[in-house]
């Protein structure tokens, strides 16, 4: 909980880096339905990294929202992706939803893209403006 407090402080944007080979723009956003054919394709490299006993989210005991936000290079290529879910549980009300899935296209680790993921998916949990 610190490291997304940290996180929503500083905006959840901390700098890239400049490397040699990585010098592109990339922003965070929320996924559209034109998105799909292009996030069918990081689910299926996604999956090629991940051993057949990965685990399928949690399934909420209310209806909640679904997201997902994704990360963009400015040839409008998706590099990455996160989804998660928005809900109220009952008996659990610090609750509020859950990030289940984090991916990013091999060479853009490190770069400060997780932590932006992750600090976009807390706002959209606990419905903090950008």
């Amino acid at each position: 909980m610190a490291l997304i407090r940290r996180l929503l402080k500083k905006g959840g944007k901390p700098p890239l880096p400049q490397s040699a080979n990585r010098q592109e723009e990339l922003s965070v956003r929320e996924g559209v339905i034109n998105d799909l054919p292009a996030l069918a394709e990081l689910y299926a490299l996604a999956g090629a990294k991940i051993s057949g006993n990965s685990r399928k989210p949690a399934k909420a005991e209310q209806q909640g929202d679904c997201f997902c936000l994704v990360v963009e290079n400015k040839n409008g290529e998706l590099v990455g992706f996160a989804q998660g879910k928005t809900y109220q549980r009952e008996g659990l009300p610090a609750c509020s939803g859950e990030l289940y899935r984090l991916y990013l296209r091999s060479g853009y680790e490190g770069m400060g893209l997780e932590q932006q993921l992750i600090a976009a998916s807390a706002r959209k949990i606990l419905s903090i403006p950008a």
